[in-house]
């Protein structure tokens, strides 16, 4: 997404954190943009290797939080506003999984700034 007057940039996804050792229960996927201006750099594309775990150092924005469903469809309607199928957003990184939650579960929203990510290790996995 680009703002148009010329401000902040911004990339979209939606990352999956590691559960810590001795929790059970299933971490919802999170929201992150990634914000960045003209002037600074954006994500390298070996950032969406799926093969490669990162730490991030997220603010919370609970201003952007959305239903999977809003993340991953937009509607959309013809100049009568007629509505027309809807097109599915998400693009999916090779190895990623690709179960979410249910349409209506709310994820949680974080914002991401140049140079607030690190590489950490490629996933054995792979």
């Amino acid at each position: 997404l680009t703002n148009m007057l010329g401000g902040q940039h911004y990339d979209v996804f939606v990352f999956q954190r590691d559960q810590p050792a001795g929790k059970p229960e299933k971490n919802l996927p999170l929201i992150v943009y990634y914000e960045f201006y003209p002037s600074e750099p954006a994500l390298p594309d070996s950032f969406f290797d799926h093969s490669i775990l990162y730490k991030l150092e997220l603010k919370r924005n609970g201003h952007c939080d959305q239903t999977v469903k809003a993340l991953r469809y937009q509607e959309n309607v013809d100049e009568t506003g007629k509505h027309l199928p809807r097109t599915e957003t998400l693009r999916y990184l090779d190895g990623a999984p690709r179960d979410l939650p249910p349409p209506d579960v709310v994820l949680p929203c974080y914002a991401l700034r140049p140079g607030q990510y690190k590489s950490l290790i490629k996933r054995k996995d792979k």
